[in-house]
C-alpha cells in the first residue's frame, strides 16, 4: 500500500510542476503578445487587446500562486513524511 501510496503522490507532484510550467509558458507568451503589439491607428483596438492580455496575466498570476502553494504543501507533507508510512 505504500508504494501506491508513493506513485499516487508522486503523479499529482508531477501533475503540478507541469501545470505550473504551462501557467508560466502562458504568461511569456502573453507578455510576448502585449509586447509585439504595435499601435495602430485603431488606439481603441490597441487599448483593448492590451487590456485582454492584462486580464489574462492577472489570471494566469492567480491560477500560478495556486499551484505554487499546492506544490509547497506537497514538498512540505513529504518533507514530513506523510508518504513514507503505509
Amino acid at each position: 500500500m505504500s508504494t501506491l501510496k508513493n506513485q499516487l503522490f508522486q503523479l499529482c507532484f508531477t501533475f503540478i510542476q507541469n501545470r505550473i510550467e504551462n501557467i508560466e509558458y502562458s504568461m511569456l507568451q502573453a507578455r510576448q503578445a502585449s509586447n509585439d503589439d504595435t499601435k495602430s491607428s485603431a488606439g481603441d483596438k490597441y487599448e483593448t487587446t492590451r487590456e485582454m492580455m492584462q486580464q489574462e496575466m492577472d489570471r494566469n498570476s492567480k491560477l500560478l500562486y495556486e499551484a505554487a502553494a499546492t506544490e509547497n504543501r506537497f514538498a512540505t507533507n513529504r518533507k514530513r513524511g506523510c508518504c513514507q508510512r503505509g
